[in-house]
Protein backbone atom coordinates (compact mmCIF):
# COMPACT_ATOMS: atom_id res chain seq x y z
CA UNK A 1 0.00 0.00 0.00
CA UNK A 2 1.52 3.43 -0.76
CA UNK A 3 1.05 6.04 1.45
CA UNK A 4 2.90 9.33 1.96
CA UNK A 5 5.19 9.66 5.05
CA UNK A 6 2.61 12.31 5.93
CA UNK A 7 -0.45 10.49 5.96
CA UNK A 8 1.30 7.96 7.90
CA UNK A 9 2.59 10.44 11.18
CA UNK A 10 -1.40 11.58 10.53
CA UNK A 11 -2.49 8.00 11.36
CA UNK A 12 0.21 7.58 14.34
CA UNK A 13 -1.04 10.36 15.86
CA UNK A 14 -4.74 9.43 15.40
CA UNK A 15 -4.70 6.21 16.01
CA UNK A 16 -2.29 7.17 19.57
CA UNK A 17 -5.16 9.40 20.23
CA UNK A 18 -7.56 7.02 19.38
CA UNK A 19 -6.29 4.58 22.14
CA UNK A 20 -5.80 6.73 25.12
CA UNK A 21 -8.78 7.57 24.78
CA UNK A 22 -9.63 3.78 25.47
CA UNK A 23 -11.07 3.98 21.62
CA UNK A 24 -9.78 0.85 18.62
CA UNK A 25 -7.72 0.68 15.82
CA UNK A 26 -7.46 -1.90 12.79
CA UNK A 27 -3.77 -3.17 12.40
CA UNK A 28 -2.62 -4.98 9.50
CA UNK A 29 -0.30 -7.98 11.00
CA UNK A 30 1.64 -10.74 9.09
CA UNK A 31 -1.03 -12.96 9.33
CA UNK A 32 -4.82 -11.52 8.88
CA UNK A 33 -6.41 -7.99 9.88
CA UNK A 34 -6.48 -7.23 13.74
CA UNK A 35 -8.03 -5.09 16.09
CA UNK A 36 -6.13 -3.75 18.87
CA UNK A 37 -6.42 -1.77 22.50
CA UNK A 38 -4.41 -0.49 24.51
CA UNK A 39 -2.89 -3.33 26.49
CA UNK A 40 -3.04 -1.40 30.11
CA UNK A 41 -7.08 -0.96 29.61
CA UNK A 42 -9.39 -3.01 30.47
CA UNK A 43 -12.20 -1.00 29.48
CA UNK A 44 -11.06 -1.04 26.08
CA UNK A 45 -10.36 -4.68 26.15
CA UNK A 46 -13.71 -5.28 27.04
CA UNK A 47 -15.17 -2.81 24.24
CA UNK A 48 -12.75 -4.83 21.67
CA UNK A 49 -14.35 -7.91 22.74
CA UNK A 50 -18.17 -6.62 22.62
CA UNK A 51 -17.56 -5.73 18.97
CA UNK A 52 -16.33 -9.24 18.26
CA UNK A 53 -19.45 -10.58 19.84
CA UNK A 54 -16.83 -12.68 22.21
CA UNK A 55 -17.17 -13.15 26.11
CA UNK A 56 -16.48 -9.29 27.47
CA UNK A 57 -13.70 -10.95 29.60
CA UNK A 58 -11.94 -12.78 27.19
CA UNK A 59 -8.47 -12.59 27.70
CA UNK A 60 -6.57 -11.32 24.44
CA UNK A 61 -2.68 -11.74 23.33
CA UNK A 62 -0.58 -8.69 23.19
CA UNK A 63 1.71 -7.58 20.71
CA UNK A 64 5.11 -5.94 21.27
CA UNK A 65 7.34 -3.79 19.19
CA UNK A 66 10.57 -5.85 20.04
CA UNK A 67 11.67 -8.74 21.23
CA UNK A 68 13.54 -7.22 24.09
CA UNK A 69 10.42 -5.41 25.59
CA UNK A 70 9.50 -9.40 26.48
CA UNK A 71 11.54 -8.51 29.58
CA UNK A 72 9.71 -5.98 30.97
CA UNK A 73 6.51 -8.89 30.58
CA UNK A 74 7.33 -12.09 30.90
CA UNK A 75 9.58 -14.25 33.43
CA UNK A 76 11.63 -15.14 30.66
CA UNK A 77 15.80 -16.70 30.42
CA UNK A 78 18.03 -15.18 28.24
CA UNK A 79 18.68 -18.24 26.19
CA UNK A 80 14.98 -18.04 25.12
CA UNK A 81 15.20 -14.70 24.43
CA UNK A 82 18.16 -15.59 22.09
CA UNK A 83 16.07 -18.01 20.13
CA UNK A 84 13.24 -16.28 20.37
CA UNK A 85 15.61 -13.45 18.42
CA UNK A 86 15.56 -16.10 15.33
CA UNK A 87 12.15 -16.52 15.09
CA UNK A 88 10.78 -12.69 15.49
CA UNK A 89 9.21 -11.06 13.79
CA UNK A 90 7.33 -13.43 12.99
CA UNK A 91 3.91 -15.02 12.63
CA UNK A 92 4.01 -16.73 16.05
CA UNK A 93 2.00 -15.85 19.34
CA UNK A 94 4.17 -17.21 21.95
CA UNK A 95 2.71 -18.52 25.00
CA UNK A 96 4.97 -17.19 28.28
CA UNK A 97 4.93 -16.85 32.15
CA UNK A 98 4.09 -13.58 33.35
CA UNK A 99 6.12 -11.58 35.32
CA UNK A 100 5.12 -11.77 39.14
CA UNK A 101 4.34 -7.39 38.98
CA UNK A 102 2.62 -7.79 35.81
CA UNK A 103 1.88 -4.46 34.53
CA UNK A 104 -0.93 -4.70 31.80
CA UNK A 105 -4.39 -5.56 32.02
CA UNK A 106 -5.75 -8.53 33.42
CA UNK A 107 -7.19 -9.30 30.31
CA UNK A 108 -3.80 -9.75 29.00
CA UNK A 109 -3.09 -12.65 30.77
CA UNK A 110 -4.71 -16.37 32.47
CA UNK A 111 -3.32 -18.55 34.80
CA UNK A 112 0.02 -16.58 34.94
CA UNK A 113 0.36 -16.79 30.90
CA UNK A 114 0.39 -14.41 28.64
CA UNK A 115 0.28 -14.88 24.59
CA UNK A 116 3.15 -12.81 22.98
CA UNK A 117 3.26 -11.41 19.49
CA UNK A 118 5.89 -9.55 17.62
CA UNK A 119 4.81 -9.91 14.13
CA UNK A 120 6.98 -8.91 10.80
CA UNK A 121 5.39 -6.06 10.13
CA UNK A 122 7.66 -2.83 10.14
CA UNK A 123 4.86 -0.11 10.30
CA UNK A 124 3.09 -1.89 12.99
CA UNK A 125 6.18 -2.06 15.01
CA UNK A 126 7.30 1.58 14.61
CA UNK A 127 3.74 2.57 15.54
CA UNK A 128 3.93 0.58 19.22
CA UNK A 129 7.11 1.89 19.40
CA UNK A 130 5.43 5.50 18.51
CA UNK A 131 2.28 5.10 20.65
CA UNK A 132 4.52 3.52 24.28
CA UNK A 133 2.36 0.81 25.24
CA UNK A 134 1.91 -2.79 23.93
CA UNK A 135 -1.52 -3.53 22.66
CA UNK A 136 -3.61 -5.98 23.21
CA UNK A 137 -5.33 -7.23 20.29
CA UNK A 138 -7.04 -9.85 18.20
CA UNK A 139 -8.41 -11.00 14.32
CA UNK A 140 -10.71 -8.28 13.11
CA UNK A 141 -13.65 -10.38 12.40
CA UNK A 142 -16.79 -11.12 13.98
CA UNK A 143 -16.47 -14.55 16.57
CA UNK A 144 -17.47 -17.13 14.27
CA UNK A 145 -16.75 -15.92 11.12
CA UNK A 146 -13.24 -16.60 8.99
CA UNK A 147 -10.54 -13.50 9.41
CA UNK A 148 -9.24 -11.88 6.26
CA UNK A 149 -6.10 -10.60 5.33
CA UNK A 150 -6.88 -7.40 3.19
CA UNK A 151 -8.89 -4.94 4.28
CA UNK A 152 -11.13 -4.46 1.35
CA UNK A 153 -12.41 -7.74 2.55
CA UNK A 154 -13.48 -6.37 6.38
CA UNK A 155 -16.85 -6.45 7.59
CA UNK A 156 -18.48 -3.62 6.94
CA UNK A 157 -19.57 -3.16 10.70
CA UNK A 158 -16.31 -3.60 11.52
CA UNK A 159 -14.99 -0.92 9.24
CA UNK A 160 -17.88 1.96 10.83
CA UNK A 161 -17.11 0.76 14.33
CA UNK A 162 -13.11 1.10 13.98
CA UNK A 163 -12.66 3.68 11.23
CA UNK A 164 -8.47 4.03 11.89
CA UNK A 165 -6.58 1.71 10.00
CA UNK A 166 -2.86 1.05 10.29
CA UNK A 167 -1.63 -0.21 7.14
CA UNK A 168 1.52 -1.63 5.61
CA UNK A 169 3.70 0.60 3.88
CA UNK A 170 7.51 -0.66 4.21
CA UNK A 171 6.67 -3.98 2.58
CA UNK A 172 4.98 -6.43 0.57
CA UNK A 173 3.42 -8.96 2.76
CA UNK A 174 1.42 -10.74 0.04
CA UNK A 175 3.61 -13.83 0.09
CA UNK A 176 3.08 -14.19 4.14
CA UNK A 177 -0.43 -15.00 3.68
CA UNK A 178 -0.88 -18.30 3.94
CA UNK A 179 -3.71 -20.46 3.21
CA UNK A 180 -5.57 -23.65 4.73
CA UNK A 181 -6.87 -26.58 3.09
CA UNK A 182 -10.47 -25.13 3.74
CA UNK A 183 -9.44 -22.06 1.74
CA UNK A 184 -9.22 -20.07 5.45
CA UNK A 185 -6.16 -17.72 6.36
CA UNK A 186 -4.15 -18.84 8.93
CA UNK A 187 -3.94 -17.04 12.00
CA UNK A 188 -0.86 -17.19 13.74
CA UNK A 189 0.45 -20.45 15.21
CA UNK A 190 0.51 -20.75 18.86
CA UNK A 191 2.74 -22.35 20.69
CA UNK A 192 3.35 -22.85 24.73
CA UNK A 193 6.59 -22.76 25.93
CA UNK A 194 5.52 -22.48 29.67
CA UNK A 195 5.93 -26.47 30.32
CA UNK A 196 8.82 -28.79 29.63
CA UNK A 197 8.43 -28.99 26.05
CA UNK A 198 7.06 -26.71 23.27
CA UNK A 199 3.27 -27.26 22.49
CA UNK A 200 1.16 -25.98 19.20
CA UNK A 201 -1.91 -24.60 20.01
CA UNK A 202 -2.82 -23.34 17.02
CA UNK A 203 -1.58 -24.48 13.39
CA UNK A 204 0.50 -22.49 11.08
CA UNK A 205 3.08 -23.72 7.92
CA UNK A 206 5.87 -21.74 10.00
CA UNK A 207 5.64 -23.92 13.35
CA UNK A 208 7.74 -26.89 11.95
CA UNK A 209 10.40 -24.06 11.42
CA UNK A 210 9.86 -22.57 15.05
CA UNK A 211 9.65 -25.99 17.35
CA UNK A 212 13.25 -27.13 15.09
CA UNK A 213 14.63 -23.96 16.64
CA UNK A 214 12.95 -24.30 20.03
CA UNK A 215 14.07 -27.73 20.69
CA UNK A 216 17.63 -26.13 21.11
CA UNK A 217 17.01 -25.24 24.17
CA UNK A 218 13.70 -27.58 25.34
CA UNK A 219 15.77 -30.43 25.79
Amino acid sequence: MKISRRKIKQLFSLGKRTLTEGGLVLIQTDTVIGIAADATNTKAIKKLNVLKSAPKNKVRQIILSKVEDIYTYCDVSVDLIAVLNRLLPGPYTFILKARKNYPLSSLTVQDGKVGVRVPYVPTLLKFIEFYGQPLAATSANIAGKPPVVNYKDLDPYIKEQIPIFIPEVETDLTKRFLKSSTGFYYASGIIDLTGKRPKILRKHPANAKAIKVLNTIFR
